[in-house]
């Protein structure tokens, strides 16, 4: 008999573990910047040749709420990318949102969108918050 309730106990205690984590609907708080001049990012030709995408999160502080120079510190992406990135950041003009004297981290997602003919698009650039989405079409290869 204890061998049987040992499971149910088991599956029960875990339902109710789910069921909490469930019931939390709080979104994680976002430090959101505010762009007051972006500077465009060039997507790296030789990357997009290669076909290397991804996301590069640079971590900012600010002082006051203007933006400290010195701060930009590269935490993760592809060394192909963050020239790119980091030269970005520090030709635009950004503020804080609702945190002044803190950090954040600002994103720049480098990505690819599908065009159905070879000839070359667009880069595509949207911002949302703290993050710059940088799209350009895949080299055509024929």
């Amino acid at each position: 008999m204890r061998a049987f309730l040992f499971p149910i106990l088991l599956l029960s205690a875990t339902v109710c573990l789910c069921q909490d984590r469930d019931n939390d609907h709080t979104p994680p708080y976002e430090k959101a910047v505010q762009w007051v001049d972006i500077h465009v990012p060039t997507f790296p030709p030789l990357a997009r040749q290669a076909r290397i995408f991804g996301t590069v999160a640079i971590e900012v502080r600010f002082k006051g709420c203007d933006l400290d120079p010195e701060s930009p510190h590269v935490v993760s992406g592809h060394q192909m990318l963050i020239a790119a990135a980091l030269q970005s950041l520090k030709q635009s003009t950004l503020r804080c949102g609702d945190f002044p004297n803190s950090m954040t981290t600002v994103y720049y997602e480098f990505g690819d969108y599908y065009r159905p003919s070879c000839d070359p698009g667009y880069t595509r650039v949207e911002v949302a918050g703290s993050h710059v989405r940088v799209r350009a079409t895949s080299v055509c290869v024929q």
